[in-house]
Formats: structure tokens, sequence, C-alpha cells
């Protein structure tokens, strides 16, 4: 068994700049052989399933030695971030053992995400690296293996409770009651309680190793902050990766609460693009003119097809719901135009392909049990972002309910704002009717939140960001980036949407399938975080986005004739699919597992600064400043019921490697269970 010495917790101690008592000892239960992926899925026959499998993002093969997990025993509060010196959790770790020193660290986003779903990218990147570089995970404490946040004594996340595993308002109050009892520190629960986990891992087993981390989206904070929090003493960490930005401090700040506004901003950038393209524009003849202005119109009661959008998406909030799920995911985006030209020319030939198309795409979410779902916490994604990642004092209810009524796209992140009130017991007249007052569950900002990011002197950043990135838009990685002090390089793909590993597909390559972005990551540790050698070769080849949809996910939907999804016909009988259709697949290298015309770019263009080198691709988007959530009014809609019948349509690409979106759906005040 190892056991972190004294030395280290004085050094936790140090690095919190408090006199603090020391706690208990870190340990290592021992690595124990365990599979490199959690869950396994047993074969099937059924349509779903070829079409789940078909969406597997890898060609990576299984990996010879398999993996080691283990657990370390760790402070439920770590030196100067709570008082608690006796209680200890655990936190999961796993590996693929590499044949050198190094070491690569692949973290998850979330917040309330388990490492599970990074497990595929962690595969991929050890057979990249030649199996020479070890690669390693944690389950962020609070989630899944990692003394995962739970109300235990309430029962209130059962499969018998009102509503599932899923915890409702009415519910809340005692579950928090419950967690508060059992830890007692929120704080312990903190980005900074996660980062001083990393450091004493690192500290304990890898002192001698050259280490390299890699986070996605939240993941990208929980670096930044182990950047603040980080022992001067620690010198063999010498490279980090941010992949899709949440910024840590800088002119700009990424809330939850702008979910919306940020959302709506990326969506009419992707229906500029379509504007833009002779193929996609040509699809939104006078007087529509163009896609806004179809969508604009479909959000009306006085369309057409208004009885058959309440009918079947609960409304039009329903439908901006599912276009918007739509437009986080990098081929499924592709059918936005599809779904608003056939609504607004609602023929009945249109709206019986619509109608399939979503039976098609609930199949695609719901034929597979989620396993994963179970390791995230809602409960921790909650505590982080009311205490770090949304602002105070809050937006109204009324101005965040303005919002989403207002924007093209949208979740409505005004869904949230019961939880916030009873998770903050925020005073404000707002909460009235949802505090709980003798309750709450978030903390105080700690002396590392907001401070900048400086890369120490052996160490540098690399950044990457897609331009049509709903979740983490460019604009806030610039930001971001212009604010990193030390060497660093910002690399965009201006028509990828979040998590650049998982989308940044390649035109033309030898051998099994991959990214750009996974292939940045492979040479940014093979050249030891040196950024003048970094090989970038692979952005130039990158393959491009088009409106034309392609015929691989015109098979996706093998009842519309010759994979014609503009504008063929639904088959009216099997004889006649089965002349024209290939079985069901999606294309090649597309994964439902994340977690984004300009003209196609062909080379990259470098610019220099004084610090590092920022790599944009081709013709980037501009990063335009995001516009303010709109002001308040009085509005008389309800959210309560908006997606309806929507519920599983919804989810169906809500994201399991990067959770906001599915967060956000799951704190709308739903009736039914959306998981």
């Amino acid at each position: 068994m190892l056991v972190l010495q004294t030395s280290l917790v004085a050094v936790l101690t140090a690095a919190s700049g408090l006199a603090t008592a020391v706690g208990p000892s870190i340990t290592l239960n021992g690595w124990f052989s365990c599979t490199e992926e959690t869950f396994w899925h047993p074969p099937s026959s059924s349509n779903r399933r070829r079409l789940h499998e078909a969406a597997a993002p890898f060609g990576s093969p299984p990996v010879p030695d398999g993996a080691q997990c283990g657990q370390y025993s760790v402070p439920l509060c770590h030196p100067g971030v709570c008082n608690s010196t006796d209680d200890t959790i655990q936190v999961f770790v796993k590996r693929l053992v590499g044949s050198t020193s190094k070491v690569l660290w692949v973290l998850q986003g979330g917040p309330g995400a388990s490492s599970v779903n990074m497990e595929p990218v962690m595969i991929e990147l050890f057979h990249q690296l030649n199996e020479q570089v070890t690669i390693m995970t944690m389950d962020h404490r609070g989630t899944g293996r990692s003394t995962r946040l739970e109300c235990v004594a309430a029962q209130a996340m059962e499969s018998g409770s009102p509503s599932g595993r899923n915890v409702n308002d009415d519910e809340l109050p005692n579950c928090l009651r419950d967690i508060h009892t059992r830890y007692g520190h929120p704080e312990a629960f903190s980005v900074t309680s996660a980062a001083l986990d990393l450091v004493a891992v690192i500290e304990l087993d890898q002192r001698d190793q050259e280490v390299f981390l890699y986070g996605v989206s939240y993941g990208t904070l929980w670096l930044e902050r182990f950047v603040a929090v980080q022992p001067p003493t620690m010198t063999n960490v010498h490279g980090f990766v941010l992949d899709g930005v949440v910024p840590h401090h800088g002119t700009r700040r990424l809330y939850m609460h702008d979910w919306d506004t940020n959302m709506d901003s990326v969506g009419r950038e992707f229906l500029a693009l379509c504007d833009a393209d002779s193929f996609c524009q040509s699809q939104f003849p006078p007087p529509s003119s163009s896609i806004a202005q179809s969508m604009q119109a479909l959000y009306r009661d006085t369309h057409p097809s208004a009885a058959y959008i309440k009918d079947m998406l609960d409304g039009p909030y329903g439908l901006k719901v599912v276009l918007s799920v739509l437009l986080t995911h990098s081929s499924l985006r592709l059918l936005i135009p599809v779904l608003v030209h056939r609504l607004h020319r609602g023929t009945p030939g249109d709206l019986d392909v619509v109608t399939y198309m979503l039976d098609i795409l609930s199949d695609l979410w719901t034929g597979h049990d989620d396993e994963s779902l179970s390791y995230d916490s809602d409960l921790l994604y909650s505590t982080v972002v009311f205490s770090e990642l949304w602002q105070h004092p809050t937006p109204s209810e009324a101005s965040l309910l303005n919002t989403f009524v207002r924007g093209l796209f949208g979740y409505g992140v005004v869904g949230m704002f019961p939880s916030y009130c009873v998770y903050t017991n925020d005073p404000t007249p707002d909460c009235d009717a949802h505090r709980a007052n003798d309750v709450s569950f978030t903390y105080a900002l700690d002396r590392y939140a907001n401070q900048p990011v400086v890369a120490p002197t052996e160490a540098s950043i690399l950044v990457l960001n897609g331009g049509l990135d709903p979740q983490t838009p460019l604009a806030y990685a610039q930001a971001q980036f212009d604010a990193i002090q030390g060497a660093k390089k910002l690399i965009v793909f201006p028509t990828a949407p979040h998590a650049i590993t998982y989308v940044t597909w390649l035109q033309e390559q030898q051998g099994p399938p991959t990214t750009c972005g996974v292939l940045l990551v492979t040479s940014y540790v093979q050249v030891g975080g040196n950024l003048d050698a970094l090989d970038t070769s692979c952005v130039a080849k990158t393959r491009p986005m088009t409106f034309r949809i392609p015929q691989q996910l015109g098979h996706v939907f093998p009842l519309v004739l010759d994979g014609q999804l503009f504008d063929g016909p639904l088959a009216t009988s099997t004889t006649e699919v089965a002349a024209t259709a290939s079985p069901s697949s999606l294309p090649p290298q597309t994964t439902l597992e994340q977690p984004t015309t300009l003209p196609p770019s062909t080379a990259a263009t470098t610019t220099t600064n004084k610090e590092g080198a920022g790599v944009v691709l081709g013709n980037t988007p501009t990063a335009a400043p995001l516009p303010p959530p709109s002001s308040s009014t009085n509005m008389a809609e309800s959210m309560v019921g908006l997606l309806g019948c929507l519920l599983v349509v919804t989810g169906i690409v809500a994201v399991k490697y990067f959770v906001e979106a599915k967060r956000l759906r799951r704190h709308m005040p739903l009736e039914e269970d959306v998981a």
C-alpha cells in the first residue's frame, strides 16, 4: 500500500497559504487488473443496436494487457479548503500502462460526469502513442466511483422514487439536508478540491515521471485550477491541453445561465453558413428567403404546421430544444436544415418524413442502456455550477425566460432557476417561491478561483476549440488564451463543434480512423510540450463541413428513398426500400458519444505572440462579442411540461462525454424522466 508522506501534506498546506493541522495520510489500495472499458453492451440484431454500434468513435484495437484500476483514500478536506482533519473519501483512478516514464492524464467534462466516457479516447491515445505513454484518468470527486454524491438516507435517487434517479424539486431540500449531514462541507467537492486530488496523486506516484494533462469542457477548468494550486516544487508537469475552454479568469466568464444566449449566437452562425451555401440556401426560396426566417415562422402559432408541431413536439419550444440538441453534434446538426425545410413546407408527405426521422433519432438514443448515467451526479453538477459557474447576483427568472423565448436556439436554462434558489438559499425576491430556507449546498469562492492562468516555466499550454461550439464558444477560448501567461498556442477549427478530439475527422487517412485532435495531443506529448516542434499538419486535412447530406447519414433513414432527406418520399413498401436503400448505419467516424459557407480550409495560418504561437485554421469565424442576456420582461408562459413527448427525442445527442446539455435538460421542470 502506498502512503502519501507528511512532507506532501506539508506541501499542500503551504500551497494553500494557511496553517492547517496535518490530516490523514493519502493511500492507494493497490493496482488491480480491470477492463479498459467499464461497460459492455451485448450484441443485438435490432436496428437500434446496429445504429449505435455503427457510431463507435475510433477504430482502436483492444489494449493488450488491459487496464489497471485503484482507489486513493484522500482527505475529505484538503489543507486550506475546509476543516475536517480526520474524514477521508475514495477517489477512483484508471490507467493504461505504457513502456516509458511519460504519463498523460485525460480528464472528463461535466461537471458531474465520471471518467467512464473518456475511455475510448484514452485507448485511442494509448495506441497513437505506440503504447509507450501511460494514460490515466480519474473520476472527479463526487462522481462515479469517487464517493459519488447521492442522498442515500433521503432515498431520492432510487428507481422507485417519484422521479427515479433524478431528484425533483419536492425531493431536493431533503436530499441536500442528507448530504450536508453526511459531509458537512460543500467546498470539499469544489473545483479546487478536485485539483488538489490530482496534485496529491502526481506527487505521490509520479514525481519522477514526465506528466501531461488533457481536459475537455469542464475538464479544462479542472486543469486551470490545477495550474493555480500546483506547488512550485512540482516541476515534472510539462504540458496542459485545454479542449473546449471554460475560462478560469479574464474578460469573459462562461456562466451556465448564459447557455441559451451562447447557443443562440453560435446557432445563428451555423444558419449564416447555410445562407452562404448555394445548396443549403436553395432549400429556402422566397418568401422565407433564409433558414432563420423559416425557423421564426415555425415558432409562431399561425404557421400551417403549428398543429403538427404542437401534437408531435409539444409546441414551438419543444421544436427549439430539438434543433438545439442537434446543433451540438457534428453530424446530426446537418439535419437542422432538413427538418426546418420539411416542417416549413409542411405537405402531408413532409410531415410523414419528419415523424419517421424523429422516431429513428429516438431509437439512436434509447437503443442502448446507458449504464454510465448511473455514474453521473446531478448533485455534484449543481454544487459546482451554482457556486462557480453562475453569476451572483443572479439574472432574474423573467430575463432567463425572455432569452429563451426570443432566441432561435436554446434549452430553456430558466428551468434551472428553482434549483439555483434551493442550492444557494439566495434571498433575492425572485427565489421566494422556490427557496427552502433552512438548507443549501454551495460554497464561497476560494483564493484560487478567478486567478490568472500562468504556465510554469517548464510547461506550455495548448488550447483547442471549435468555431461552431455552442457549449464552450470560441469567444471564451480566445479570451482565456489571450489572458494565459507563458508558452501557449491556440488551434481553432472554424466549423467544429464541441470536443476537438472527437469531431475533427480527417478527409483521408491510412489505418483505423482518428481525429486531428487526437493527433495534436499525440504530437504534443511526443515532443514534450515543445510548441515550436508540434506537428500541426493534420489541421489542413480535416474533413470540411458540407450541407449536402452524406449518403451514409441518409441511410440512417432507409425509408426515405435514395437518402434524399430534403425531398425524397417515404417508401410505401419494404420491397421499395430493399431496392433503393442500404442498411442503416451512421457515417463513418460518427459518434453519439460526445460529451461543433466559409470556404473549406485548406491550410493553417499561424500568428505569433510574445509568449507563444496561436495556430488558426483558415478563415476562422470571427469570435464576435456574444450578446448579453435580454432584459427582464413580464412573461406569462410557463416552462412546466415544455418538452412533453420529446423527452426521448431530445436525449438522442445528450452529450455523454460532455454532459452540460444533459444537465440543463434534467434541470428543466419536467414531469417525466429524461435519462
